[in-house]
């Protein structure tokens, strides 16, 4: 193309020698010189590409490819073309080439269109497109709107179509349809802006969602849990979970602050923490999920929201479970332990196993200690139970038998077992009874004991079996001896008869006293001080003859109270029926010394009778004096060792029946049928003679009758032991005494037995007989007149300080406080 020339009055195009307009043109190049061409005015002389594309090679085309080009000189180009930037020539044609086309005026386009073609072709003209516009005919190219503007339209004639961009948007490129908004974050009161960069961000701790903005306002503030740490943000940046913010505005990630202690925040974003529920805590800060939360261990509760930790139950509550939101309260009279997971009872109280109620523990528990049971109840030394399960706590007859604890096999001492620890174990030998029975182990020094007793009485039976020798071997040897001594105790009778007379009443009078108070504790089922049992136990053993008071016979021979029965009445029994019989062999012979025997012998019987009677009472009496417990058990008050249920049992309780009606029943009534037959003899008129003398003056004249008739009657003297003591008119007051007694040591076992009435019972005949010897004054001696009533006197004290025992008048144990026991036991030694 050579002298080529473009003219376009908008001056924007060129390409003198070749314009592509249209985007789907392509144009191929092939050996063209180009030479002397102008665009007038635009750009690029020789080719100018506004779309579409150019291929400029280097290389002849066919079919002159095998001609090989001439590199000219550089193409004055506009726009992007393909291959080589020169100009290339010498490309000859084999042939003649065919002429040129005849060349028309080109084509022009209306208004608002372009010929892309340059107006070669009529068909050609296209409509502009949006953002350009055309404003005169026969335009190659729609002229652009400029940046800042743009246009909808499709055909434009006239460059008022371009619109300015409004205030939020922007046209950086020429002939754009429409203007591009500002990002969200941003915003631009600009109009008619042509570069982004008048889009303002959003300072940092706002945002904006919108775009296009074109105020400041439209930045709007983070709002709680949220911050915009960078300028122009489209949205805030939510704090993490586990964190909160109350800012709003906040261009810092620290205003996100961690949840307190208790709370948690599972979501991102918030304004607030949950507070953990109730019955649950939590110890750290910033948890993120419930389940951080923890629940409240056993023995504590959370009984509120948002807790750093769970309190400890008090002393009064508990919590069994973990998650508990409160304590339940202990029931009444229970403790919480110290984990606080369950209650227990307070100390003076036990579980009862049924009903799971505090009940108070009875008197001789422990009560200082908490969290008992039934079973495991701890008893005070000097108390026994039956079993784990009872709740009948009995007082030991000796408190120093039973250790107490609450192991049920182990509540004796050594050598102790059974009810009330009163029962000796195998190998041991009971020694005394009730509450001063001990058991001694049989050991050589127990035997020893024993041997010594039983040798003081072998020795007594040696001494009768040689008097009997001699009696049977030498008489002649023996007769003289004993008239020597005959004489000499015929001579000292007489010296020692006045004398006799005194002592005796008074000696009858105090083993009278301790023959009664030796039982009382028996029979009323009580336990006296410790030293006054001992000291009542010695003297009533002397008083009574009952050896089991003072040597522990078992170790020879294991007896029970079976065993006892049947020794302490059938002996006297033997004894009786030798005295009998040796009495009826000399009731045969009418010589002084024969009578003489015969009344020694009655004599002897009566006051063996005297010593026994209330020890052998006692004996029998005690076989029906039987305590239940609450195991449905029986067991004999005096011998814990015998099951009162039993077959065996019910025999002896026979025989007991029979020993009653012989001894405290059939003895009285001998003494006083044997005192009526001869009480003509023996009251001397007393009573006739008071009519007509003084009471001294009738007395006296009565004892000298009496006398006489003892000259004259000598089998009478045999009776003396019964009537001596009393003046004439009260022949029978050994009657009245032995009823007496035997009321207050036996009888009293059958009424109000182990009951306040029975010690009632027995303080009204203790005042009758105080009141009856008070009167009657029935001794001859003023001073055992004294003497009874002061024994009397001292036995009401005794059965008062029983009935004391027995009610606990003062809310303690009397019995236990050794100023009582002092008292008590000096009261004794008055008598004495």
């Amino acid at each position: 193309f050579n002298n080529c020339k473009s003219t376009n009055p908008s001056g924007s195009w060129g390409g003198g020698a070749i314009f592509v307009l249209n985007s789907e043109t392509i144009v191929n190049v092939y050996g063209t010189s180009f030479a002397e061409n102008i665009a007038d005015p635009g750009n690029g002389a020789d080719i100018h590409t506004a779309s579409g594309s150019i291929i400029v090679h280097p290389t002849c085309p066919s079919p002159y490819s095998s001609k090989i080009a001439t590199k000219g000189t550089p193409l004055q180009i506009w726009g992007i073309i393909t291959g080589s930037v020169f100009s290339y020539s010498d490309c000859q044609a084999t042939e003649a080439p065919s002429p040129a086309p005849t060349l028309l005026p080109p084509f022009e386009c209306d208004e608002g269109y372009f010929n892309p073609t340059g107006g070669i072709f009529s068909s050609a003209c296209e409509l502009c497109t949006a953002g350009k516009f055309s404003i005169t005919t026969g335009a190659f190219i729609c002229t652009s709107c400029p940046s800042g503007r743009f246009s909808s339209a499709i055909g434009a004639t006239s460059d008022s179509t371009c619109s300015l961009c409004e205030a939020g948007k922007y046209s950086s490129q020429a002939g754009l349809s429409s203007c591009t908004n500002c990002n969200a974050g941003k915003f631009s009161p600009v109009v008619e802006a042509s570069s982004e960069s008048t889009c303002v961000a959003c300072a940092a701790g706002k945002s904006s969602n919108s775009t296009g903005a074109t105020e400041a306002s439209t930045c709007s503030d983070c709002g709680v849990g949220k911050y915009s740490p960078s300028p122009g943000a489209p949205s805030c940046t939510n704090c993490a979970a586990g964190k909160v913010s109350l800012s709003t505005g906040a261009s810092n990630e620290t205003t996100c602050s961690d949840c307190e202690i208790g709370k948690y925040s599972p979501n991102v974003g918030s304004s607030s923490c949950t507070s953990c529920e109730k019955g649950k805590y939590l110890p750290s800060k910033g948890s993120n999920s419930p389940l951080a939360c923890l629940k409240c261990a056993r023995g504590t509760a959370g009984n509120a929201e948002g807790l750093a930790e769970c309190k400890k139950c008090p002393l009064a509550g508990f919590s069994p479970v973990e998650g508990s939101a409160i304590c339940s309260f202990c029931p009444t009279n229970t403790i919480s332990d110290e984990s606080r997971t369950f209650c227990s009872t307070r100390p003076g109280y036990y579980e009862d196993p049924t009903t799971r109620q505090s009940i108070q523990v009875p008197i001789g528990v422990n009560t200082t200690i908490s969290g008992l049971t039934l079973a495991t109840l701890p008893l005070l030394p000097g108390f026994w139970r039956t079993n784990a399960n009872s709740t009948n706590i009995i007082p030991c007859l000796n408190p120093a038998h039973c250790v107490g604890g609450s192991n049920a096999s182990s509540y004796c001492t050594e050598g102790h077992t059974g009810p009330k620890c009163a029962v000796c174990k195998t190998g041991y030998a009971a020694r005394g009874f009730q509450q001063e029975l001990t058991c001694d182990k049989c050991t050589g020094s127990t035997i020893l004991t024993i041997a010594v007793g039983l040798s003081v009485i072998a020795v007594v039976l040696l001494c009768s079996l040689i008097f009997y020798f001699f009696k049977k071997t030498k008489p002649e040897l023996l007769n003289s001896k004993l008239t020597q001594i005959k004489e000499q105790y015929s001579n000292m009778k007489k010296k020692m008869e006045k004398p006799k007379q005194k002592i005796k009443p008074i000696v009858k009078c105090i083993l009278s006293y301790f023959q009664v108070t030796g039982g009382l504790g028996f029979l009323f089922s009580i336990s006296f001080p410790t030293f006054y049992s001992r000291f009542t136990a010695l003297f009533s053993g002397i008083s009574s003859v009952d050896v089991q008071y003072l040597m522990p016979l078992g170790c020879l021979l294991h007896s029970t109270h079976h065993d006892l029965l049947l020794f302490y009445t059938l002996t006297p029994l033997l004894f009786i029926t030798i005295f009998v019989s040796v009495w009826a062999r000399l009731s045969k012979k009418t010589d002084d010394n024969s009578v003489g025997l015969r009344n020694n012998l009655i004599e002897a019987l009566l006051v063996m009778m005297f010593l026994l009677l209330p020890g052998v009472s006692i004996k029998t009496f005690s076989t029906f004096s039987c305590e239940n417990y609450d195991d449905g058990t029986s067991f004999l008050n005096v011998d814990y060792s015998i099951d009162c249920l039993s077959e065996n049992h019910s025999n002896y309780s026979i025989f007991a029946v029979l020993m009653i009606v012989l001894y405290p029943c059939c003895i009285p009534l001998t003494y006083f049928t044997l005192l009526f037959r001869v009480k003509h003899l023996i009251d001397g008129g007393q009573n006739e003679k008071e009519k007509v003398m003084s009471k001294e003056e009738a007395l006296e004249e009565a004892l000298k009758e009496r006398a006489i008739n003892e000259d004259k009657y000598p089998s009478l003297k045999a009776l003396r032991f019964l009537y001596e003591s009393y003046q004439p008119k009260y022949w029978y007051f050994e009657v009245f005494e032995t009823l007496r007694k035997l009321s207050l040591t036996g009888f009293l076992v059958f009424l109000f037995n182990g009951q306040e009435l029975q010690v009632l019972v027995a303080l009204l005949i203790c005042m009758i007989g105080l009141r009856i010897y008070a009167i009657a004054q029935p001794f001859i001696s003023p001073t055992a007149n004294d003497l009874v009533q002061v024994t009397q006197f001292q036995l009401l004290l005794t059965i008062m300080a029983a009935l004391a025992i027995r009610t606990n008048i003062d809310g303690r144990k009397i019995e236990e406080d050794p100023r009582f026991d002092a008292f008590l036991t000096s009261v004794q030694i008055v008598p004495t």
